[in-house]
């Protein structure tokens, strides 16, 4: 056995001791739990439930990926098998947020000029958006990232009050969609993945088209029916295109057009959250076209999952649901943060210097406030000094919590916890672990941003 091979009790031990317990009153517990996600029957699978053979072997395939990798469809090790097998390429599939939703949030509040637009737009992609597009998985071949260039364009034109000539932005973010690859393909150095970076642009492809014939298909009518949606209607919401990337036939499309060979081994591999069905108790307007589109999309999911070879999804292998980006109260960070609170080409450094601040603290800070260790769960994991640290550094939090509960009042505990987390040892070695993380998101961002895009 290699002495770098990734072993399932690694995998367990850092999902089970680092992510778990961040994850424990968030509202990606409540994907694992309760959501059914697109085309993975039902919820998916995650490594706990494989004989540990086979999970081992799939871990041996998907690297170090696996860590954040929370479900998946259940013959995903077969097909991968299959693939590796016949010798056919494996395609991992993703896509880069141009936008994250806490900028477009942001962004419509007050109108900007074009010329600002164009100025923020030039400043990304920002590191969550880099690490959120896709999984670098060790053994797949190519890595499609889809760029929605034009739809963006047009949420883009809604912060400028264009009124309807904001097709004038698509060459804005094309472009900013071209670094997105760039910045991937060296964010996938980091574990070991040499895919081939193809790049699927909503501008270039006939996807309205794609789609429009996609709904036509008589088989289809009956998820319209479902919800009282059209062929006409479901396509003029940019949401069908965005979801018309997770079928079959957006991977028919691909290959039609000559991006990836006929006999690709094809998976969607996205963060959790875009996988999860819609649901009756979810916020919004039940009946809102919005949420029609999306029942019509479950329900066609549930009748065709991925990996089966057959059905309306046959030209996809599988799907891979990962933990994206969270913050430090295990929220997912796309909602959260603009791009003003996270790391970018442009000010990196400035980045790095204000967690340097962070170490000399004279307290021990709980891990929900601890951003270096928030960064080290995000963009650190592949690494296995950086996971030991976390391990650490999440000991040394939980030990102080333990010694509070022995207490027989509340006050008491506080104190207690108070006193521990100024303890010198255990302060000194909360710094030593910092600066072990410190150390690598530097090296990081250094990799990834500190040369020319």
């Amino acid at each position: 056995m290699s002495a770098n091979k990734l072993l399932l009790q690694e995998v367990m031990d850092f999902q089970d001791n680092v992510l778990a317990p961040l994850l424990t009153e968030s509202k990606i517990k409540n994907f694992l739990e309760q959501k059914l996600l697109m085309g993975c029957q039902g919820r998916g699978i995650s490594f706990k439930d494989l004989p540990e053979a086979e999970a081992q072997e799939l871990i041996d395939f998907l690297g170090a990926a696996s860590f954040k990798i929370l479900r998946f469809t259940p013959t995903l090790l077969t097909e991968m098998k299959n693939a590796k097998q016949q010798n056919r390429p494996v395609v991992v599939s993703g896509g880069s947020c141009l936008v994250t939703a806490a900028d477009n949030s942001s962004w419509r509040k007050n109108l900007i000029s074009v010329e600002e637009l164009r100025h923020r737009l030039s400043q990304l992609p920002s590191l969550m958006q880099i690490t959120d597009a896709s999984l670098p998985i060790t053994q797949a071949d190519i890595f499609v990232n889809i760029v929605e260039d034009s739809l963006f364009a047009e949420y883009g034109g809604t912060y400028c009050g264009l009124n309807g000539e904001s097709k004038i932005l698509i060459p804005n973010f094309t472009a900013e969609g071209q670094r997105h690859s760039v910045f991937f393909h060296r964010w996938q150095k980091n574990f070991a993945s040499h895919a081939v970076i193809k790049e699927a642009f909503f501008s270039s492809l006939p996807v309205k088209e794609s789609s429009a014939a996609f709904w036509q298909n008589l088989e289809l009518t009956g998820f319209l029916a479902y919800t009282g949606m059209t062929a006409k209607k479901i396509n003029a919401f940019d949401r069908s295109l965005i979801m018309f990337s997770y079928t079959g036939a957006w991977a028919e499309m691909l290959q039609k057009a000559g991006l990836i060979p006929e006999d690709s081994a094809y998976l969607v591999v996205e963060p959790i959250h875009h996988f999860a069905e819609t649901h009756s108790a979810d916020k919004g307007a039940v009946g809102s076209d919005l949420y029609d589109i999306n029942m019509t999309f479950d329900f066609f999911f549930r009748r065709n999952p991925y990996g089966q070879g057959h059905g309306h999804n046959k030209s996809i292998s599988g799907g891979v649901a990962f933990l994206p980006t969270i913050t430090g109260e295990g929220r997912l960070a796309h909602f959260d943060w603009t791009q003003y609170q996270l790391p970018q080409a442009h000010n990196w450094k400035e980045e790095i210097i204000k967690r340097e601040a962070e170490l000399h603290a004279d307290k021990i800070s709980s891990l929900s406030n601890d951003q270096i260790f928030i960064d080290g769960v995000n963009w650190l994991y592949h690494d296995p000094e950086c996971r030991a640290t976390l391990k650490t550094l999440s000991a040394i939090w939980y030990k102080i919590l333990s010694e509070g509960r022995g207490q027989t009042n509340d006050k008491e505990a506080k104190k207690l916890r108070k006193i521990l987390r100024q303890d010198p040892e255990l302060l000194q070695q909360n710094r030593a672990a910092r600066k072990v993380l410190l150390s690598h998101l530097r090296s990081l961002f250094n990799h990834l941003f500190n040369q020319s895009a």
